[in-house]
């Protein structure tokens, strides 16, 4: 993830934000 830091996109930003939201979710149905 810290890698994506030198070249941050839009595109990588909303990816991540999906990612960290699924991951989120999936926690909380636990």
């Amino acid at each position: 993830m810290r890698a994506a830091v030198h070249a941050p996109s839009s595109l990588e930003r909303e990816f991540g934000a999906a990612m960290y939201f699924r991951y989120r979710m999936m926690l909380m149905r636990n």
